[in-house]
């Protein structure tokens, strides 16, 4: 097709040409006329005539005709100047194209037809999979291709839930967990886009992996594998990558990373977030520990695990194309798109919506042990009982060992049982070997419970249970394995094969679910005759190689090792004494970086310092329970210094047991300050001085401290002190 101003400009050099062949032709016949009557002229013999006989006897038509064709040729002059310059005025305002003149196309020599060859379909039973659902697909539609796949929810009919969430969890079993985001439908383009970039390159070293995965998660109607020519058409059709994480004595872990398609942060937060109160469960078990009584026999520990977690819950029908995923494949392969069925890793909304039903199992199994309802024997009771809890690991006399990065002249710290001397008050003293001693018995100052401990919690999907006397434990595990087929639906005759317990027998026949008194729970090794918790042996040395990556004299570091750095002391900080205020520097780091790098400080060195401290304080003993769990005050005091000497006093709780020689009564103090110290005081005629009132109120509460510290046991019960400012 031509342009416009190509139409144009052929037109006016069109009229142009005729007009100039229409003005040569008329020249040439004028040229014409001129010539023959010349040649008339000549031809004439004749004298000239006289003007009296040229009047008389000339003709009249010789000087009229000369005269009509002289006309005639003027006139089509001014026509063909005016037709001229009309053409002009016209095509004054055009201007040729500057575009290269268009050529003929080349020449294409027909040649004979090729058959393209197919994708490569994707072998073994995976492939058997897509070929079924693609032909099971085409025939019923996506919603009732999706409801022949799951016909049944695992969850039950709720009929024996009694609890706030029951309504929820009612709606997720009909209607699945919704997906809305905040934004518009992918446009095709953006989703092509996302279909070229494909998996992260992690997927690519675990390729045989995710393919038997797939077809393990497929065979449980957990996901659907489909060709992109085939659902590149669903409603709100939205791609993610996925990735492969590698755990430690485990399979890798596969996840989809909805943070980099934006899904996670468009997703409406729909979910009950309150639900999720695990982040404290650790801290909430270890209460129970100490706080039970001794005398009813030592806590036993438990842990039940849920499997196929999140898969658990279905997805709403209509909201799966939203978590669409890049399925790997190998280069001659059709592109496919994975589809969950089921709540997928990674998802904003997922952690949430499983919790509510966790958490609704363990809040079911606290009010049932409250009530003192006794259950008929579980199914499984015989099979967790047949097994003998695992050994529990022995605390080595020094569970680190150098790491591999480890700074200039690192090696830890012996041992040290000797007691040293220092100078106090003009004399030598003992004290004693560093680190607090494991103790022996139960602290006498701590509140005892009449009632054997009898406690469930979760974390996420890891049920810990708590029970003291035989009888009673074997109630606790059966209240908590009825109290899960209430919610969670068990097998039955009409599941297929590939269902399972909704209780993990893989982790029951390992010893889980058998009784003990050291368990590794959460990621730490709890001691409940011993009342001390620590971290496994890869655990410290996991702290030991973090701390070593960062040298003292290292002035910053990247994002995103800050941010995994931040990641794992937070996760270790949970049971180590005075570990979580050591955050405040660091995360202010992180706070003011620059781009993509994190200043090191000197308020951020100190605070990892701290930790390498406590990292040498691990190996001299385990930590104990009662310095990680807070208490209400055992006893309140209030203090105060000025320029002359301190002093306060204490009221203590009845519950505290007085040392040798005192009482449980209340204790006053008062001391004068030496003449060395008030001598360095800062006054108005002593400006020059060293020791300001704020040190002296510092000193005065060190002081407060040390008068209850001799007269009663505080070590387990926190005492509460107040000073006047």
């Amino acid at each position: 097709l031509k342009s416009p101003e190509q139409a144009v400009e052929q037109s006016a050099v069109a009229k142009v040409s005729l007009l100039q062949q229409e003005l040569s032709d008329r020249r040439n016949a004028l040229l014409e006329s001129k010539l023959n009557l010349g040649r008339k002229r000549k031809q004439s013999s004749s004298p000239t005539p006289s003007n009296t006989v040229l009047r008389a006897q000339a003709p009249a038509y010789q000087p009229s005709e000369k005269n009509r064709d002289e006309l005639k040729v003027q006139v089509l002059r001014m026509q063909l100047r005016k037709k001229t310059t009309k053409l002009r005025a016209e095509a004054a305002w055009y201007q040729p194209s500057q575009k290269a003149p268009e050529t003929l196309p080349p020449l294409v020599v027909p040649t004979p037809k090729t058959v393209v060859d197919k994708p490569e379909e994707l072998p073994g039973e995976l492939g058997e999979y897509i070929t079924a659902d693609v032909a099971l697909l085409q025939e019923l539609g996506w919603s009732k291709f999706v409801q022949q796949l799951r016909s049944r929810s695992d969850f039950t009919n709720l009929e024996n839930v009694h609890h706030p969430a029951k309504r929820l969890l009612k709606f997720y079993r009909e209607r699945g967990a919704p997906v809305k985001l905040s934004t518009q439908a992918w446009t095709q383009q953006r989703i092509r886009t996302a279909m070229k970039r494909g998996p992260h390159k992690s997927c690519h070293e675990y390729m045989d992996f995710l393919r038997e995965e797939f077809w393990d998660m497929r065979s449980k109607s957990q996901w659907v594998v489909l060709p992109y020519s085939v659902v590149k058409d669903l409603p709100g059709l939205r791609i993610s990558p996925p990735g492969v994480v590698p755990q430690r004595d485990r399979r890798p872990r596969w996840i989809v990373d909805y943070s980099f398609s934006d899904v996670n942060a468009e997703t409406l937060p729909l979910a009950a977030v309150e639900s999720m109160q695990f982040g404290h469960a650790l801290d909430r078990i270890l209460r129970e520990v100490l706080l039970a009584d001794p005398a009813l026999g030592p806590v036993q520990l438990l842990k039940v695990d849920i499997s196929d977690g999140f898969y658990r819950i279905n997805l709403n029908v209509g909201d799966i194309p939203k978590l669409g995923v890049a399925f790997p494949t190998k280069p001659g392969e059709e592109e496919l798109v994975a589809l969950p069925l089921v709540l997928p890793m990674g998802w904003k909304n997922s952690p949430p919506i499983f919790v509510t039903a966790t958490e609704t199992i363990a809040d079911l199994t606290n009010q049932r042990l409250k009530s003192n309802i006794q259950h008929h024997p579980h199914h499984l009771d015989d099979a967790a009982e047949a097994v003998p809890s695992p050994a529990p690991p022995i605390f080595p006399p020094s569970i680190l060992r150098p790491p591999c990065r480890a700074l200039p002249g690192y090696s830890p710290a012996p041992r040290s049982q000797h007691q040293r001397r220092v100078r106090w008050r003009g004399k030598y003293v003992k004290t004693a070997p560093i680190g607090t001693p494991t103790p022996t018995s139960r602290d006498p100052c701590l509140p005892k419970r009449a009632q054997p401990v009898s406690y469930v919690d979760v974390f996420v999907d890891d049920f810990v249970a708590l029970a003291q006397q035989s009888g009673n434990s074997r109630r606790v595990r059966r209240t908590l394995l009825h109290a899960i087929d209430d919610v969670l639906r068990p097998i039955d005759k009409l599941d297929s094969p590939q269902r399972r317990e909704p209780v993990s027998l893989k982790k029951l026949k390992q010893g889980d679910c058998s009784w003990g008194t050291i368990k590794n729970v959460l990621g730490w090794i709890v001691d409940t005759v011993a009342m001390t918790v620590h971290l496994p042996l890869h655990r410290a040395e996991r702290l030991a190689e973090i701390l070593a990556s960062i040298p003292i004299t290292q002035k910053r570091t990247s994002v995103k090792k800050w941010h995994k750095v931040l990641g794992e002391l937070r996760s270790m900080s949970l049971a180590l004494p005075g570990a979580r205020h050591l955050f405040s520097h660091m995360q202010h780091a992180l706070s003011t970086k620059i781009k993509t790098r994190v200043n090191l400080n000197r308020g951020v060195h100190d605070a990892l310092q701290d930790f390498r401290w406590l990292l040498r304080d691990l190996q001299r003993r385990p930590t104990r329970i009662a310095e990680l769990v807070p208490l209400l005050a055992s006893a309140e005091g209030h203090h105060d210094a000025s320029g002359k000497g301190a002093g306060g006093v204490w009221f203590p709780a009845k519950h505290l047991v007085p040392r040798k020689g005192y009482k449980n009564a209340p204790v006053l103090w008062r001391l004068k300050w030496p003449k060395y110290i008030i001598d360095k005081l800062v006054t108005s005629k002593n400006p020059d001085g060293t020791i300001s009132n704020s040190d002296l109120e510092l000193a005065g509460g060190l002081l407060h401290l040390e008068a209850i510290a001799q007269c009663f046991d505080v070590q387990s019960c926190p005492p509460l002190q107040k000073r006047n400012d």
